[in-house]
């Protein structure tokens, strides 16, 4: 999927990308991780949208920020907003699992971060693409991949400091055409979209407890994975028991895909 609608549903469930019928049974992670005594947040900048709501609401705890404002809202809050609610549920428990979902890189891009990070120019100067020059969306949004890493690199630093067992994943919901075939954002057919991406990092207190499950990561890492993955990965790394999950689907186990 190429829209958010569809493809955070998918990652946070069993529901497979390539179900063609709609399941009697779909498992939210959040109530699996939840029934396992693992305390679940979600913390977002992003509206949250009716097809996977019921979701979302599935956890512990759920903080919006700017919730009165669409990615389509002018002045909307930035991403980083979320990192101080992120650094106060992080002192709440040593066993949870946190989710920031941001507004990443949406279109209008030059509204995604601010002035300090705007390392490429020029940069768009309007929404109406017709009457951009290719470089200029680029650069634009090349610039919000720069605000992105320092927002990664802060909830590493902040994870890293507690000292625990812990992974950061950061999973786009999927990708963005730009220029290619002629087409630009998302939410259309493109194989260029449908290549999100991903990065993972990991604590040395999670590699000396687990370490086959990271050497599995490391041999996966190049490997071709539908956002199937993310569930049965998570649920697999986290050892639920007494639950049924595909552990052929987890980057966590060598020899998978």
């Amino acid at each position: 999927m190429t829209h958010t609608a569809a493809s955070v549903k998918q990652l946070l469930t069993n529901k497979s990308v390539n179900d063609i019928v709609k399941s009697n049974k779909v498992y939210s992670l959040f109530s699996i991780l939840n029934k396992s005594n693992y305390k679940t947040s979600w913390i977002g900048n992003s509206t949250i949208v009716k097809s996977y709501a019921p979701i979302i609401r599935s956890n512990q705890h759920v903080e919006l920020i700017d919730k009165f404002r669409s990615i389509m809202s002018f002045n909307k809050a930035l991403d980083e907003e979320m990192l101080q609610p992120f650094d106060s549920v992080l002192k709440t428990s040593k066993n949870q699992f946190i989710t920031l979902h941001m507004t990443g890189s949406h279109w209008y891009y030059e509204n995604r971060y601010s002035a300090e990070f705007r390392k490429f120019t020029p940069v768009t100067d309007s929404k109406y693409i017709p009457s951009l020059g290719p470089q200029e969306i680029i650069n634009s949004y090349d610039n919000t991949l720069v605000y992105l890493d320092n927002f990664i690199d802060t909830v590493i630093a902040s994870v890293e400091k507690t000292h625990t067992k812990s992974i950061v994943m950061y999973v786009s919901d999927h990708g963005e055409i730009l220029g290619e075939d002629g087409r630009w954002l998302h939410a259309q057919e493109s194989e260029v979209s449908k290549n999100p991406a991903m990065i993972t990092w990991y604590s040395d207190e999670l590699l000396a407890s687990y370490p086959e499950s990271v050497k599995a990561l490391k041999e996966n890492q190049h490997k071709r994975v539908t956002t199937d993955f993310f569930y049965h990965s998570v649920i697999d790394l986290y050892k639920i028991e007494n639950f049924n999950y595909n552990k052929n689907q987890s980057i966590f186990r060598k020899g998978n895909f």
